[in-house]
């Protein structure tokens, strides 16, 4: 009903204006489907920010689907709110590229080799990639691990002390295909805390 969601826009503008001094606080009241007004609005923004269900356990999913066809479709960054727990980590998770090991030969002689040269060479990928950072970044402690594990079930681990756990997408785009893979939908659906999926915003023509 257009008085209610009036009325609820003024109730959480007037909750917002108190949390961001300096910065304009405006609202719009949209019509039609959700998710396509949404992403409409994600194409001038730098950033959407949605909240989400908040069911909690493996149970039930911790997002709704408004939030991941959102998250999915978006042409900006998109970051899903949890419910605050209270505790704060000071702690941001960010999933970099996964690597996977070359196919095990038939004589697996000289193969503990070329895994161990793998995992050299993806390190030293992975520190570059730390080191121009933390150039850019000098006030922000960026620190760099290795994990063994599936890439969704360590961001979800990682991410019960943090505050944010930032996951990439496939970068696709439109809505033909489906731009987030099955990592990004898995920790969106169980992580604990936030989480933000980054994406390059797609080229002008």
């Amino acid at each position: 009903m257009p008085g209610t969601s009036a009325r609820t826009l003024e109730a959480a503008h007037d909750r917002v204006r108190p949390l961001a001094e300096g910065v304009q606080v405006t609202t719009e009241l949209l019509t039609g489907k959700v998710i396509d007004a949404l992403v409409g609005e994600s194409a001038a923004a730098d950033s959407l920010v949605l909240g989400s269900r908040g069911l909690g356990g493996f149970a039930g999913l911790l997002i709704g689907s408004v939030s991941m066809g959102a998250a999915g479709h978006a042409s900006c960054p998109v970051v899903i709110v949890r419910g605050s727990s209270g505790a704060q980590h000071g702690r941001v998770v960010v999933g970099d590229d996964a690597w996977q090991m070359p196919v095990s030969p038939s004589h697996p002689a000289g193969y503990g080799a070329v895994r161990a040269n793998c995992g050299e060479q993806e390190l030293r990928r992975a520190t570059e990639r730390l080191s121009a950072w933390r150039e850019k970044n000098p006030d922000i402690a960026i620190e760099g691990e290795q994990i063994i594990g599936h890439p969704a079930e360590m961001l979800i681990k990682a991410g019960e002390t943090a505050d944010l756990v930032v996951v990439g997408s496939r970068g696709l785009g439109g809505f033909a295909s489906a731009v987030l893979g099955s990592v990004s939908r898995t920790v969106l659906q169980h992580a604990a805390c936030s989480v933000a999926v980054v994406r390059p915003r797609p080229r002008q023509e």
